[in-house]
């Protein structure tokens, strides 16, 4: 309905139901004590639903008599959005995840609780400081111009790294960084998500190596044995060269 079919009726022809209703108490608040109220509402406009914010102030005439009351009302849609979005960011950032927030210098601005608890750092040691002072020194500098010219070129990264805890000891993580542009396109922060995979790493190196080697002995097994001879005789015959087998038994070897 338009603003000039509206004049002239009562709001409760216009409005839905329950939120007449919610305005009738709000009027009847109002009038009982000549406060002014606030509140807000959905309401459908077309097939979008939209948000809105009245502020309800009452109207007395000269001897005090009241005569009414002023509803202004603002759309607060975008707003509540934001707040939703603010909530959800809030809640993501609580994540088993550990996040760090960079400016688009590299400067840590935050970081959440994962992310002390994994690291062993504290918000004073880590604010306003430079993501390579958890440099574990396992990656040469090639490395690390690779994962910024990906950064740089497609807006992330993602990879295994090696990092340093406070105590010293290097573990293993999961990371990915993300850049984050303004409106205008222009490169505003950075976000890292990183997980611990120490126990992952581990297990699969256990996995190894109850694959590949005896578990009385701890000498290679069988299947080392071929798997590397099957990825000599691949170089061998990517190159055109020729090998050779140097068999030793040791069956009656002695001490």
């Amino acid at each position: 309905m338009g603003s000039q079919q509206a004049l002239g009726l009562h709001y409760q022809q216009v409005l839905p139901l329950a939120l007449a209703n919610t305005f009738d108490a709000i009027f009847h608040q109002v009038q009982q004590t000549r406060q002014v109220a606030t509140f807000e509402y959905p309401l459908m406009l077309g097939q979008q639903q939209r948000y809105f914010h009245a502020t309800v102030s009452p109207l007395a005439s000269k001897t005090k008599y009241f005569e009414g009351v002023l509803s202004v009302t603002r759309d607060i849609t975008d707003a509540k959005q934001a707040e939703v979005e603010l909530q959800i960011a809030a809640a993501a950032f609580q994540a088993h995840l550990g996040i760090m927030v960079t400016d688009a210098r590299g400067n840590i601005l935050k970081v959440n609780d994962t992310f002390k608890r994994i690291t062993g750092y504290s918000d004073e040691e880590v604010i306003g400081k430079n993501p390579r002072m958890f440099s574990s020194g396992h990656h040469n500098a090639a490395f690390y111009r690779r994962l910024w010219r990906s950064v740089m070129a497609t807006g992330n990264w993602e990879g295994e790294i090696w990092n340093q805890r406070k105590n010293g000891e290097l573990f293993p993580e999961w990371l990915t960084i993300s850049a984050v542009y303004g409106h205008g396109g222009e490169l505003t922060h950075y976000v890292a998500t990183m997980s611990d995979i120490s126990e992952r790493k581990a297990a699969e190196q256990e996995i190894h190596q109850l694959a590949f080697y005896d578990p009385l002995t701890g000498f290679a097994n069988r299947r080392l044995f071929i798997d590397r001879i099957g990825t000599a005789l691949k170089e061998l015959n990517r190159h055109q060269r020729c090998g050779a087998l140097i068999l030793i038994d040791i069956d009656n070897l002695n001490p």
